[in-house]
């Protein structure tokens, strides 16, 4: 889907480039060629420096979230052993569901190591 965007992006920008195109070729080139680096500048600066990604924080809250968790279903799946439930629906349920936090965790820890 990323690509999808980029390729909306870039046909846009092409498209806004091209009626400018008079006599002065040169000129033209070297003012679009100057604004783009500006424009791309810009935009890394912004997103690295202003506005970095915070996956860091995300991370710490869910994988705080997942211990509590499994405390919980440590518990839970203790008390129900005790009294002979060996299969439980519910345990499965949050067994499931601290699979999919844990897997969000390893797809954030990725966009953190790719950064």
């Amino acid at each position: 889907m990323k690509l999808y965007d980029g390729m909306l992006v870039a046909s846009l920008t092409a498209a806004a480039m091209i009626p400018n195109i008079h006599d002065d070729f040169a000129m033209n080139f070297f003012s679009r060629l100057i604004t783009s680096i500006i424009g791309l500048t810009t935009a890394g600066l912004v997103n690295f420096l202003v506005l970095p990604p915070k996956y860091q924080l995300q991370i710490e809250q869910l994988m705080m979230t997942v211990e509590h968790n499994l405390d919980q279903l440590f518990i839970a799946r203790g008390k129900e052993v005790l009294i002979g439930h060996f299969n439980s629906e519910d345990s499965i349920q949050k067994l499931l569901n601290i699979n999919k936090t844990m897997t969000k965790i390893e797809q954030l820890t990725q966009y953190e190591h790719e950064e």
